[in-house]
């Protein structure tokens, strides 16, 4: 189910299941914040620092997503690594390599 831990964390005490979704919390907004062209705007224009996200009452002061909002742009919600955010090019230049590289002889 979803996690391999899962059955492993499914019958902790409270508080220590807490501290993991806190934990994967943290981990994800930074991931989002570094590399979400969506949610870094959006944590930018509320002045909010991800780093201060640190539990998941913390996530009240972000405004929940609307579909219609994610249907704008889908895009903006797909994660970019860095060399994408740097050269926008770089997957079209990739693939071209691929494509002309000689097929596999059988």
């Amino acid at each position: 189910m979803g996690s391999p831990d899962f059955g492993a964390i499914l019958y902790r005490p409270r508080e220590e299941i807490r501290g993991l979704q806190n934990e994967r919390l943290r981990r994800q907004v930074m991931r989002l914040a570094l590399y979400s062209p969506y949610y870094k705007r959006l944590l930018n224009d509320l002045k909010i620092q991800p780093e201060r996200i640190g539990t998941v009452e913390d996530l009240e002061g972000i405004p929940l997503l609307y579909k219609k909002e994610y249907m704008k742009d889908p895009q903006q919600f797909r994660l970019v690594d860095k060399m994408e955010i740097f050269d926008p090019s770089a997957t079209l230049k990739c693939q071209r390599v691929l494509d002309e590289r000689p097929s596999p002889v059988d």
